[in-house]
């Protein structure tokens, strides 16, 4: 569950005006840099989540090209809080808090929870005005939802085929595409993620190269 935690503030519920860059012609695959805002809504009064806030942030920059991805997470007032790489080839996230050497190594190639059953729900909901498709895995201990736009944040899903960590691999296999908006709902609180910006541009490689002098660690 921590890990988990730290793999996702990439996003947020409340939908600001959302300004997105449409995908060319020419492109088969999403290259690009999406915009995450972050929000925590607790299932009751006096549920404390200053914690989990503290942990998360407020929202990421997401860069992603050709099953990798960078992201810078963020505190409230702007300031980096970590960063993450993933390396579709290595099946494994390398994680850096703020004002340290160490990298923390995740490997996603093993699955965490035994997943009850997914769904896919019928028609489109309104993602910033995104008509998007909403799949949904349920575990015993956390339902997963994804609203999702095929046409505009396109991925193959061969790129995911060994990511196992709460069967990204399925999920991707089934929508074929990045997401506008995710919902993670948990017995105390639900954290939501929504894109905030899309762009549609070129990644640098260098995004995805790890410093040769770090200490890497693995992720408990």
């Amino acid at each position: 569950m921590k890990y988990m935690l730290s793999s996702i503030a990439l996003i947020t519920a409340v939908c600001l005006s959302i300004a997105f860059t449409k995908r060319t012609v020419t492109e088969k695959y999403f290259e690009g840099k999406i915009s995450y805002a972050l929000t925590i809504t607790a299932a009751a009064d006096g549920i404390d989540t200053s914690e989990l806030r503290r942990i998360l942030g407020t929202g990421s920059d997401f860069y992603f090209k050709e099953g990798n991805y960078h992201q810078y997470a963020y505190y409230a007032k702007g300031k980096p809080s970590r960063e993450e790489t993933y390396l579709a080839i290595a099946s494994k996230v390398y994680t850096k808090k703020n004002s340290t050497d160490t990298i923390y190594v995740g490997d996603v190639s093993a699955a965490q929870e035994p997943l009850l059953h997914s769904e896919m729900a019928p028609g489109t909901e309104k993602v910033g005005g995104i008509d998007c498709k909403k799949f949904t895995l349920y575990y015993k201990s956390i339902n997963v939802t994804y609203y999702y736009n095929p046409d505009s944040l396109r991925v193959d899903p061969e790129w995911f085929r060994n990511y196992h960590f709460f069967d990204k691999n399925l999920s991707m296999k089934e929508m074929g595409s990045l997401y506008y908006r995710c919902d993670l709902n948990l017995p105390k609180f639900t954290i939501t993620l929504t894109a905030a910006a899309v762009a549609h541009q070129k990644v640098d490689d260098n995004m995805f190269v790890l410093p040769k002098n770090a200490i890497y660690k693995d992720e408990e």
